[in-house]
């Protein structure tokens, strides 16, 4: 009963939500301004394991001009690994969106997700208790045993949907979305259980401004919740501009935030370091355990490293209107 609780519970989440954009909100599809963006992130969880959770997520997303309207796409591939190679789960999805001006400052975007879902157990790297060998005080994984577990593998469509509202003036940015997912409500079939997945429901926001032209502070939030549970991770990061030329260039940045919930413990408290540099975005984060569970175990501690590139925009706003020469 233990393995299967604990093989259901692990889900793909990350601490740089900003990184993470793909699986946050559909709507964050072609949410960045340039022609296309990479991004390559990597979590670390539990490193008092011999083998810790890591979970690896690559996107990809890209602006279209059509009838000069702007048109997004991306795809993205996540892969997860629990501890001990219990659990497998890989992700592909594609999105689509779209964005469209409210006002020249306020924006509206939408995304639509659909991908595959597939998850692989296996308990090949886990000992049992029939399996301590005596005779050498060790655990002995070649030894057999009577527990009758069954190897599964499961697979099923999921469907997501988001919207988000920015705004933005020369002196601050400021955005607000909210997106549903497992919206099809899809069915799991996994270790001889059969589970209806739950939609579930997310709300994020930033309010990013500038002080004295050279301080950038971005406060911002990402809160999720499915069934009874629930996650909030908040924040700030704050930036030394290394340059005048524009609020993305040459930035050095710190961050402070927190892991927590509503009627639940505090979870970790993340904080991070990154740079901008031209097109590029690296950022490295730890989580530290702050549930009070830190002296049993670390398996809430975890380091994150993302890496974006975001390709500079080819795209000409302003157009030139042809007059005749006189």
């Amino acid at each position: 009963m233990l393995a299967c609780n604990f093989l259901q519970s692990q889900t793909i989440h990350f601490s740089q939500i900003f990184s993470a954009s793909m699986i946050t909100n559909p709507a964050n599809c072609g949410n960045f301004e340039g022609d296309w963006r990479f991004t390559d992130l990597i979590r670390s969880q539990g490193n008092n394991f011999t083998d810790p959770y890591k979970t690896n997520l690559i996107s990809f997303d890209k602006h279209f001009r059509i009838n000069n309207q702007q048109i997004n796409s991306s795809i993205y591939f996540a892969n997860d690994l629990s501890a001990q190679n219990t659990l497998m789960i890989n992700q592909f999805f594609f999105t689509g969106g779209y964005q469209t001006s409210i006002t020249t400052k306020s924006f509206l975007l939408f995304g639509l997700q659909a991908g595959y879902v597939l998850k692989n157990s296996s308990l090949s790297g886990l000992t049992l208790p029939e399996q301590f060998d005596m005779s050498s005080g060790q655990f002995n994984s070649g030894l057999p045993y009577s527990e009758n577990f069954t190897f599964s593998n499961s697979g099923y469509l999921d469907f997501a949907s988001g919207v988000i509202w920015k705004y933005k003036h020369e002196k601050f940015e400021t955005e607000i979305g909210a997106a549903v997912f497992q919206l099809n409500k899809p069915r799991e079939n996994f270790m001889n259980n059969s589970n209806e997945l739950q939609p579930k429901y997310v709300i994020h926001g930033s309010f990013g401004k500038k002080i004295k032209g050279v301080i950038y502070l971005k406060p911002q939030f990402c809160y999720t919740w499915i069934n009874h549970s629930s996650e909030l991770i908040a924040g700030s990061n704050i930036g030394y501009r290394l340059t005048q030329k524009s609020m993305k260039t040459a930035l050095i940045y710190l961050g402070v935030y927190v892991r927590t919930g509503i009627a639940r413990n505090n979870d970790s408290a993340i904080l991070l370091t990154g740079l901008e540099l031209n097109n590029w975005n690296i950022c490295f984060s730890y989580d530290y355990d702050i549930s009070g569970l830190h002296s049993i175990t670390s398996r809430s501690n975890a380091v994150e490293l993302s890496v974006v590139y975001i390709r500079p925009n080819t795209f000409l706003n302003n157009k030139t209107i042809p007059c005749d020469l006189y």
